[in-house]
């Protein structure tokens, strides 16, 4: 009901009572509050969302556009040399994998080839080594579609970029595949790709060479023979032949010696070309009886071979 003197009987009985003002928002404050803050939140957000998908697509250089991530290898201090094997060029040495041109992004495979000669120009002399190149490499065909894939435009620039037009004076390119039969015939033609060096199993010099070389980190007693070892481990690459000395390492310290003598490094070369003795078989005087007369026939047919490595 209406009681136009209602507010005087309060304040003359000694009511208490207030009212609370709201005070107007700043209409700056209005507009950050309303717009900007959630535009902020949504592009972290999109900035955080994108970040987490490129790790999961293409790791963390997935967007270093354009740009190529050879390792480059300048001048050791230490360590070991090329000169412990062979000569050794004294030059800045790139290396890549064919594999790390290959892009989820259309033309950045084109594009590190670009990057990369770019870099071994400035660093002239130096050499280039691209490893399994046959990833780029491969015979260009037409295909179903029209061809000129991802992988076609990188080797078209890799092709440019070796046409001899250019000035790469000083800038020696290699490259390694274990399947020369599948490269484009633009790349092993001369001017291009024209020296062809096969990477064959190592000679009896070589392996000699070889187990000397992995033989300098362990101690060796003064009678070990590494040629004849050499002679053992016939057929052997340089990674049996590194397996071999770390075999033998191996057997002395089981056997709680510091040193490595010539029993151990015969052993080992049995152990990784032959495996590990089994030394819980059981056979039957019947398979022994086979076996023997098998091993016998192959120690009398290298026994009477001549120029043959003795048997053992």
């Amino acid at each position: 009901m209406e009681d136009p003197t209602l507010t005087e009987r309060l304040h003359d009985s000694g009511a208490q009572f207030t009212k609370y003002i709201q005070e107007p928002m700043s209409p700056l404050m209005s507009i950050f509050l309303t717009l900007i803050l959630p535009m902020l939140i949504f592009i972290g957000l999109g900035q955080y969302m994108s970040k987490k998908l490129m790790d999961k697509v293409g790791g963390k250089n997935s967007m270093s556009f354009g740009k190529s991530n050879a390792k480059i290898y300048v001048q050791s201090t230490q360590g070991i040399h090329f000169s412990d094997v062979a000569g050794e060029a004294n030059v800045p040495f790139f290396s890549i994998s064919g594999s790390e041109f290959v892009e989820m992004f259309v033309g950045m495979g084109a594009s590190k080839v670009r990057d990369l000669f770019k870099q071994a120009k400035e660093k002239a002399p130096c050499i280039v080594f691209i490893d399994e190149i046959d990833a780029i490499g491969q015979k260009r065909n037409s295909g179903s579609m029209g061809g000129n894939d991802e992988r076609e435009q990188t080797l078209n620039q890799l092709l440019t970029e070796m046409d001899g037009f250019e000035g790469n004076t000083g800038v020696i390119i290699l490259a390694a595949t274990n399947r020369p039969e599948s490269l484009d015939p633009a790349l092993t033609r001369p001017g291009r790709f024209d020296r062809h060096v096969p990477v064959e199993l190592p000679d009896l010099a070589g392996r000699e060479a070889i187990l000397e070389v992995h033989a300098k980190k362990i101690k060796t007693a003064g009678d070990v023979n590494f040629h004849t070892i050499a002679r053992m481990a016939a057929g052997a690459s340089g990674a049996e032949l590194a397996n071999i000395i770390n075999e033998a390492a191996l057997r002395a310290v089981r056997n709680r010696r510091t040193i490595v003598n010539q029993s151990d490094l015969e052993e080992s070369v049995e152990v990784v070309i032959a495996g590990y003795q089994k030394k819980n078989a059981v056979l039957s005087d019947k398979e022994k009886m086979v076996v023997a007369y098998h091993e016998i026939g192959h120690a009398l047919v290298a026994a009477l071979q001549t120029h043959s490595a003795p048997v053992q």
